[in-house]
């Protein structure tokens, strides 16, 4: 049999089985997925040590605040716990969120046991308004402390975010955001209060990493425009360390004394 046939017959051959894998409806391999599971900081006078937990579902569940770096931190009990609870209906709409002290705290309005937050959704999913508390006699009692109320565009990204605080001071503060590629690269904010005559009124532009972020739909921990952002926030006098994935694995801000250090550890999922 002549070479070229014999060369043809297994080209057609690599070809039949090229179209019986795509007939097959064998899985396409994915990329992994990464989330957050700790986050250790230690500056000035201060060590923390923040760990996340997940539900079954992949949402998060608990965040628990160690003080201490140390590897063994998880062995002690936490300085404060956060409980995320979710809709029964909607199950990736947050409905609460209490965030319990290990110890209670006493200030002018007794005794301090945590803060309370409950979210509200607009009838395409995004969330509209989070009243905030502070939780008194274990939870028997909450007094309103602040509230985020967020406006939107076209999409998911909202143009306005407004916090407002309790009387007599009346604080409100008004973000307006300017969004390209996924992140606030622009912010306007105005400030007022019950002492003010006109409104404070700032402008800064903010740059990014090109990692993915650390806290992007983190909105049980961080109600405001860092959950929105597609990627993280380079501060001033920071140096941002990726690894190999491509992750935020550390995060250093110079300091007067000694720098600010922080130190992310991921998982798959």
């Amino acid at each position: 049999m002549p070479d070229f046939i014999l060369r043809l017959g297994v080209i057609m051959a690599m070809l039949a089985g090229l179209l019986v894998s795509c007939q097959s409806g064998e899985p396409t391999p994915k990329e992994p997925r990464y989330r957050v599971i700790k986050a250790a900081q230690t500056a000035f006078n201060l060590e923390v040590t923040m760990t996340y937990q997940y539900d079954s579902l992949g949402r998060l569940k608990f965040v628990n605040e160690y003080p201490s770096v140390d590897d063994n931190f998880s062995a002690g009990t936490p300085t404060a716990q956060t409980t995320v609870y979710y809709s029964n209906t909607k199950p990736l709409q947050i409905d609460h969120v209490e965030r319990k002290l290990g110890v209670p705290t006493t200030d002018s309005d007794g005794k301090v046991a945590g803060s309370k937050r409950v979210y509200n959704y607009d009838d395409q999913g995004r969330l509209t308004y989070i009243s905030e508390s502070k939780a008194l006699d274990d939870f028997k009692t909450l007094k309103f402390s602040q509230a985020f109320q967020y406006d939107y565009g076209t999409d998911k990204l909202p143009t306005t975010l407004i916090v407002s605080g309790p009387p007599p001071l009346l604080e409100r503060n008004i973000y307006s955001y300017t969004f390209i590629d996924g992140n606030a690269v622009h912010i306007k904010l105005s400030s007022t209060t019950a002492r003010t005559t006109k409104p404070v009124v700032s402008e800064s532009d903010v740059q990014f990493d090109t990692a993915p972020g650390v806290y992007t739909n983190f909105f049980a921990i961080y109600p405001g425009i860092t959950s929105f952002n597609k990627n993280n926030v380079i501060n001033t006098n920071t140096t941002m360390v990726n690894d190999e994935r491509g992750l935020l694995v550390k995060r250093v801000k110079k300091g007067n004394y000694i720098d600010e250090v922080t130190i992310y550890t991921y998982e798959t999922y």
